[in-house]
């Protein structure tokens, strides 16, 4: 996959800050990609809103880097 489908598949799911279902739908894709690239996963499951997620990797050298970000959009679904 093109970084570009990947995008195109994340945006295609509807992942509006109510729906749980579609917020933890982004989440398993995330953790897939992050997988496949040797990151461990640790998720924090929430009742009525989307998991939290923290992906790390401990066999990266040199310098770290922290991204953090939320899995959730602004947009109703439509």
């Amino acid at each position: 996959m093109s970084i570009f489908q990947d995008l195109e598949t994340l945006v295609k799911i509807n992942s509006f800050t109510t729906n749980k279902q579609g917020v933890d739908k982004v989440g398993k894709q995330l953790r897939s990609w992050c997988e496949e690239l040797g990151m461990k996963q640790r998720r924090f499951s929430r009742e009525f809103i989307g998991d939290h997620r923290l992906f790390s990797s401990e066999h990266v050298p040199g310098q770290k880097i922290l991204l953090v970000g939320h899995l959730d959009t602004v947009f109703p679904p439509g």
